[in-house]
């Protein structure tokens, strides 16, 4: 029988994530190392366990028999050690508050807000921590407060849930090129110019992206249109004002940086394209109450109440 002090962690952990994202580089950038460290963390475990768990194909992998045998497992041991490690974190009532959100709108929109949760929790070291979607629901339970865009499930008994905002994706582009379009308002003109695409596996992870944008204008994306691609969305803003083409973003991460760089929306045929992102927290932490505060100062904020954003 294995003990606790047989147990390869890292590799299992490793295992677990490549599993999720079905590619060793995304694997590497959820786990913070390198993609050379995630190939030698599977070679490791597979050596010391005697089998295969990876198929590789390209930049892609795929799973062995065996290791889609034990992933349902991995999931559960890996969700109650999360639980556990949150548990002991919660009992330090000086332990930093901890706000998980997406990259570039935690740079744009949270972090003008962050001087009044400061003042809510009473110096309290707050720390920003990356909306890691590949954890599904369990992503709530590392932070006191998540802002996220994802669903979550209908009476989850463990989550309050309350809407910020509904964000629109916008197009943008420099001025200088908007000026020059036939018709700026139409899905054409977006396809005449070259695309601009955020790698979700950087942070941004679940932005709807470009064939999104396309379908909800009713019309098929161009092949061979995206001749820049870029880390997050912010970066996208800076390449569309450098002339490199059109970036989609959502609404709050452009809002006051688009006037600043000399960006202009165009092909408003897709106006029903948009994310509703929410704050979701524990019902019963034990600094809950704390929470509470630090969610309903963020939904003051908005300007035109919850739900909504101008």
């Amino acid at each position: 029988m294995s003990e606790l002090r047989d147990l390869p962690l890292a590799g299992l952990r490793t295992l677990l994530a490549v599993a999720r994202c079905e590619s060793i580089g995304k694997a590497a950038t959820i786990l913070g190392v390198t993609p050379g460290a995630v190939s030698h963390q599977m070679r490791t475990l597979e050596d010391r366990l005697g089998i295969s768990l990876l198929k590789r194909n390209g930049p892609r992998v795929a799973l062995t028999v065996a290791a889609l045998r034990v992933i349902p497992a991995l999931e559960r041991g890996f969700a109650g050690l999360l639980d556990a490690h949150v548990a002991l974190l919660a009992t330090d009532p000086h332990a930093p508050f901890r706000i998980s959100v997406d990259t570039s709108f935690a740079s744009v929109w949270l972090m003008p807000r962050l001087p009044e949760i400061r003042r809510l929790l009473a110096g309290r070291e707050v720390s920003i921590v990356p909306l890691d979607h590949a954890l599904g629901d369990r992503v709530v339970v590392e932070a006191d407060l998540a802002i996220t865009y994802r669903s979550f499930p209908r009476g989850h008994d463990l989550l309050a849930t309350r809407t910020l905002m509904t964000d629109q994706m916008v197009a943008l582009t420099d001025t200088e090129t908007a000026a020059n379009l036939p018709s700026s308002r139409s899905a054409e003109a977006v396809a005449s110019l070259p695309l601009i695409e955020v790698d979700p596996a950087m942070g941004d992870a679940l932005y709807p992206q470009w064939p999104d944008w396309f379908g909800a204008a009713g019309s098929n994306m161009p092949e061979h249109t995206v001749q820049t691609r870029v880390g997050l969305s912010h970066m996208a803003l800076q390449a569309a004002s450098e002339g490199l083409g059109v970036a989609l973003v959502p609404q709050s991460v452009a809002e006051g940086a688009a006037a600043t760089l000399g960006l202009t929306e165009i092909g408003q045929d897709a106006e029903g394209l948009s994310i509703t992102r929410r704050l979701v927290w524990q019902r019963e932490a034990l600094q809950v109450r704390s929470t509470e505060a630090v969610v309903s100062a963020l939904l003051a904020s908005v300007p035109n109440g919850p739900g909504s954003f101008a």
